[in-house]
């Protein structure tokens, strides 16, 4: 028999339900070592992310409030799932019972988890992803004259941030600067946005220089366990924002070139600039003294 049994993720599979039970079953029956691992929010609801039916995240409301949000949400399609999220955590707890460990990549991820599997709250343990080798801190240019160069890396959807890049590329304000996507997007930006495609890891410093970014945001709208982009931007010290959201807002929030900004800023894409300049304001005076 297995000696072993590591669970990873099970996203997109037909019947989520029977797989977690019928690995429940067979832990119940072994004493192989067992771990979780927490890369996603899938125990806790099937839409994975913790957005809403309104594309928000959810905050893990009232369990009422979960049973409505599970019965209407769009972001609940693929596979087959039982008629409540009441079953839909049994399973998992049946799974966690069984368990010898569960491994989280952030506090704030262990806050989540402990919120809706409290009751196996001695099995979690946080151990964060290794640090990247350090990556060739970039040459990052202030000045007055030349305004926000922002940037934006990786495979952008709605729940990295699409909508905010979007809206950002949108505005036409004195507040708003240029922008800049190393990765690619789903969504179809307007020609003013630079997108480089995909990218070589160990590129990054010299395509950072070559566009002249000067500010980074991470913009994803749900709460990210760990944040594996973050790591890359932190290894190279450069400043870098996003929202108060999840594992990423805790980082950057310990971070000594970061800075956290209200989540309401999400769907204001004007005062977002706004905001990102003011920051920009105070890396310029910092850098000139």
């Amino acid at each position: 028999g297995f000696t072993k049994v590591y669970f990873n993720n099970i996203v997109g599979s037909i019947d989520s339900v029977r797989l977690v039970r019928l690995v429940a079953d067979h832990l119940s029956t072994t004493d192989a070592e067992s771990v979780f691992f927490a890369h996603d929010y899938f125990p806790l609801c099937p839409s994975v992310n913790l957005l809403s039916n309104e594309m928000k995240y959810c905050g893990l409301p009232s369990n009422v409030e979960c049973e409505r949000c599970y019965k209407e949400n769009a972001n609940i399609s693929l596979g087959s799932y039982p008629d409540t999220m009441h079953r839909w955590r049994e399973a998992w707890s049946d799974l966690f019972a069984n368990i010898g460990k569960i491994v989280l990549f952030s506090n704030d991820s262990h806050e989540h988890y402990a919120n809706v599997f409290g009751d196996f709250r001695e099995k979690m343990v946080v151990t964060p992803h290794p640090s990247p080798n350090p990556l060739r801190r970039p040459l990052i240019k202030y000045g007055a004259q030349d305004g926000i160069k922002l940037g934006v890396i990786g495979g952008i959807n709605f729940a990295k941030g699409g909508a905010v890049i979007e809206g950002l590329a949108s505005v036409k304000s004195s507040a708003s600067g240029e922008l800049s996507l190393i990765g690619y997007t789903v969504y179809e930006l307007p020609d003013n946005v630079y997108v480089t495609g995909s990218y070589d890891l160990s590129e990054l410093p010299d395509i950072i220089e070559r566009l002249g970014i000067n500010l980074f945001i991470v913009p994803s709208v749900i709460p990210e366990t760990f944040c594996f982009v973050l790591s890359e931007l932190i290894s190279m010290s450069v400043p870098v924002v996003c929202f108060d959201l999840g594992a990423q807002a805790k980082r950057v929030g310990e971070y000594q070139f970061g800075k956290v900004l209200p989540r309401a800023l999400i769907d204001e894409p004007e005062r977002l600039w706004e905001e990102l300049n003011c920051y920009y304001q105070e890396l310029y005076t910092h850098q000139r003294h």
